[in-house]
């Protein structure tokens, strides 16, 4: 938003794009930690999370899009994104907490 606000010509990424993240929204976690002390009752410790992954250019992409930015994207390959996945494995909470994933 700040570039396109600003009139930036191009933006700088780090990375390839090809590493990708998983994202949660704080009150789906709030939501997500309270069902899982409610209704998880074993002793080993779980992850919360949406199961879902982006990879960096396709949320760089959309952000773009959604921000109306109409300069270039200028990908920095010499900076490392030092892990390639990050994702929850969070198939313990399944079926306690669903609907809720």
């Amino acid at each position: 938003m700040e570039a396109t606000e600003k009139g930036e010509k191009e933006v700088d990424v780090w990375g390839t794009g090809q590493a990708s993240r998983e994202f949660l929204y704080v009150e789906d976690a709030a939501e997500g930690i309270i069902l899982a002390a409610e209704k998880y009752d074993k002793a080993e410790p779980v992850n919360l999370g949406t199961g879902r992954e982006i990879t960096i250019k396709d949320l760089v992409t959309l952000i773009v899009r959604l921000t109306n930015f109409d300069g270039q994207i200028v990908w920095n390959t010499s900076k490392l994104h030092w892990m390639f996945h990050l994702l929850s494995f969070c198939c313990k909470l399944v079926p306690v907490c669903h609907p809720f994933y």
